[in-house]
């Protein structure tokens, strides 16, 4: 079975201030495994605070890193 994804209206105080910080942040919106990890806001934050830093402030060039995402998505056969 498959959680859905929650929907901002949905959202209670905690799980709504998450939302705001990804969609708000370099991300700009609230997609793949977010709107599953705000049913926990504390682990979803962490989480995307992780991301975020991995991501958005390696000291890597941007076409390195985007290189680096191919090449692991490809490994791991993930579809988009």
């Amino acid at each position: 079975m498959r959680l859905k994804d929650l929907q901002e209206a949905e959202l209670n105080d905690e799980q709504r201030k998450v939302f705001k910080e990804i969609a708000g942040g370099p991300r700009g919106k609230v997609s793949g495994p977010f709107g599953v990890l705000l049913r926990v806001p504390a682990l979803a934050d962490q989480v995307q605070k992780l991301g975020e830093y991995c991501r958005y402030k390696t000291s890597l060039p941007d076409r390195i890193m985007e290189f680096a995402i191919i090449i692991t998505a490809r490994h791991w056969t993930a579809q988009i």
